[in-house]
């Protein structure tokens, strides 16, 4: 394969995305109006259910079709909906924002007490639900929904299964599955960041025995010299996936991260995460300028996506955090090369078979614009808000006016081009490129806003505005400007 990403796109067709033209620079009064008639259509979506304390209100993800039978996640339904409402509500200062997160925290609350929802991973499971949850709960000061979180993590304690490492050492899982999405590392993910805001022993406790659990389940790649692993989704997927959501980058992300926690085994914690990092860099596409990791193997070594679950835009995650870590400028420059790919791909303009029709947080545009503010920050250089702002201008460009509001129809999957749907959630959702859009606003217009940090997110750069219950300051919000 070529070496330089120039070379590399000479083999994809390369179409400009989305039908209508991109211009002219974003400003400050469109970006923020389409925050503001993207949570006018999302109140409009939602559905009001009887529950707890109060009336109650959850979102589909497709609002169109529609049939009850939705499991809540953090991926595609209510939690990033009641999330997008947190950040949006510290931003305005409104009561009618802070009301709409507080009531779909009320229907999550039921259903992680009801347990509806399956499993215990971050990006589809419980974790997810707790996790709005603790952000409600910062945001209203209402100590029910830290309660609910701390009966989970001690409910987690409770149906961890647990065995013993090579060293003796107790370890725990929820599932056979490794990964962030649904699986342990998500889990520990979210147990980190528990530990984080509320201080548990209890959650860093477990997130220590999944992060020994998941070191156990590495696999030698055979390289000779540094020593390479990598993570299977579970034992009985065949294709493995060395990227952020399924695969190596985010398993090593959390080992990484967990090291912190991990008194005497946080160098070796810590050296497994690297091992995995000199893995993804041994396979890396690239040439020393940019850096790219395929999709999967077997068969699909050819493909590259670009954003979040597949692609530079979440694997610089690792490499942020090995850098932040060690001190060692080597990963640094990754984490460089990484943000060098999406520069040099010419998106999100342009479309290749890894970037496709679809603007979301998880695969597509709405990813990409916050991994180029957050490369800005880091990096100091121009070229990352140029992309923030292209991506903005195309996340605009993509919007569609309805009579509600604004919403983004796109393609979820690769494989179905054709399928063209408006979601609500935060990873393929509304509540997801409005929020992006609102971090993009907050830059350009130096206006501050805490925005909403999942626990993958290692860029703990910004300082905290003050935390307290919101509700009591004037509102921000203006009319609508689109």
């Amino acid at each position: 394969m070529p070496g330089r990403l120039g070379a590399w796109t000479l083999g994809f067709v390369l179409v400009v995305a989305g039908c209508s033209p991109v211009t002219e620079d974003p400003r400050d009064d469109d970006l923020l109006g389409a925050v503001e008639k993207a949570a006018e259509w999302l109140r409009s979506t939602s559905i009001e259910v009887d529950s707890g304390e109060m009336s109650a209100l959850r979102w589909p993800a497709d609002p169109l079709s529609d049939d009850g039978s939705d499991e809540e996640s953090l991926y595609s339904t209510t939690p990033g909906v009641v999330l997008f409402f947190a950040e949006y509500a510290r931003f305005t200062g409104a009561q009618e924002d802070v009301d709409t997160a507080r009531r779909g925290a009320e229907w999550l609350l039921d259903d992680l007490s009801q347990r509806r929802t399956s499993g215990e991973g971050l990006y589809v499971g419980r974790a997810g639900l707790a996790l709005a949850l603790l952000e409600v709960a910062e945001l209203t000061g209402d100590e029910r929904y830290g309660s609910a979180v701390d009966r989970f993590v001690a409910e987690l304690a409770q149906t961890a299964e647990r065995g013993r490492d090579a060293a003796g050492r107790e370890i725990v899982t929820w599932s056979d599955t490794t990964d962030i999405i649904s699986g342990t590392a998500g889990t520990g993910l979210f147990l980190m960041d528990v530990h984080r805001r509320t201080g548990s022993e209890q959650a860093a406790e477990l997130a220590v025995g999944a992060a020994l659990w998941l070191q156990a389940q590495a696999v030698e790649s055979g390289a000779e010299g540094e020593r390479h692993l990598k993570w299977r989704v579970a034992a009985d997927v065949e294709k493995l996936y060395p990227n952020f959501s399924h695969g190596t980058a985010g398993i090593a992300y959390f080992l990484a991260q967990a090291s912190e926690l991990a008194g005497d085994t946080r160098d070796e914690l810590l050296q497994t995460a690297i091992a995995g990092g000199h893995y993804l860099t041994s396979i890396a596409d690239g040439g020393g300028d940019f850096c790219l990791v395929f999709h999967h193997e077997p068969g699909g070594e050819g493909l590259h996506y670009l954003s979040w679950c597949h692609g530079p835009a979440g694997t610089a995650r690792l490499f942020y955090a090995l850098w932040t870590r060690t001190g060692d400028e080597e990963w640094r420059e990754w984490m460089r090369r990484s943000g060098q790919a999406l520069l040099d791909a010419g998106v999100p303009e342009q479309q290749t078979p890894g970037f496709w029709n679809n603007v979301s947080q998880c695969c597509g545009t709405a990813g990409v614009l916050d991994f180029a503010l957050s490369m800005e920050t880091v990096l100091g250089e121009d070229a990352y808000r140029e992309l923030a702002e292209r991506s903005g201008r195309q996340l605009l460009a993509e919007a569609r006016s309805v009579d509600s509001g604004v919403n983004w129809p796109q393609a979820e999957n690769r494989t179905q081009p054709e399928v063209v749907v408006a979601q609500t959630g935060w990873m393929q959702g509304a509540a997801g490129m409005a929020g992006a859009l609102l971090r993009l606003h907050a830059v350009a217009s130096q206006e501050p806003v805490r925005r909403v940090r999942l626990p993958d997110d290692p860029y703990d750069f910004e300082s905290e505005p003050d935390r307290a219950p919101v509700g009591s300051r004037p509102s921000r919000r203006r009319g609508p400007a689109l």
